[in-house]
């Protein structure tokens, strides 16, 4: 999986900031609209190779959502800020998005929740295995240098995540 080299890593205010060394080509969303068909696939054939190969990356647990760390993940579908606890299985983030609150503030209504019979908690019933996870794949985040793909950027969100949240980007 192609990723720039990191040269350092520094506190700037209240984030860490990571110096990557530039790699050649141009973001895929600033190029894809002008790009004819056949280079699209020979783009497209890539990120999916990749993204086969992290997901065969072994999960430390088998039920923790969590960042690469073990730690906190950050998944900008849950919160404004993105970060949030890392949970002990899917159940827990399950419910936090669908009532936009904090696990914490969820917990006294966990069984009241999945009492009622909605078709979002039925679906939420489902369970994926585990898998590591950009997280939130987009075009911007693919580098692209004629029909190749020189550097996939912005692991911030990566982790251990159900199989489907690659695809909820």
């Amino acid at each position: 999986v192609p990723v720039p080299k990191v040269w350092m890593q520094f506190r700037w205010g209240n984030a860490t900031t990571l110096l990557l060394k530039r790699v050649p080509g141009q973001c895929l969303a600033e190029v894809w609209s002008d790009l004819p068909h056949e280079p699209k696939q020979i783009i497209m054939e890539q990120p999916e190779q990749y993204i086969r190969e992290i997901r065969s990356i072994p999960s430390p647990s088998d039920t923790r959502i969590c960042s690469v760390l073990g730690g906190h993940i950050r998944n900008y579908r849950m919160h404004d800020n993105g970060d949030t606890c890392p949970f002990r299985d899917e159940v827990h983030p399950n419910m936090q998005l669908r009532l936009q609150h904090s696990v914490q503030e969820c917990a006294p209504i966990v069984s009241i929740a999945h009492t009622k019979s909605h078709p979002v908690i039925f679906t939420h019933t489902k369970f994926c295995s585990l898998v590591f996870t950009h997280g939130d794949l987009i075009a911007r985040d693919i580098i692209v240098h004629g029909t190749r793909v020189t550097s996939i950027v912005n692991w911030e969100c990566a982790g251990w995540f159900p199989g489907h949240v690659e695809y909820c980007a």
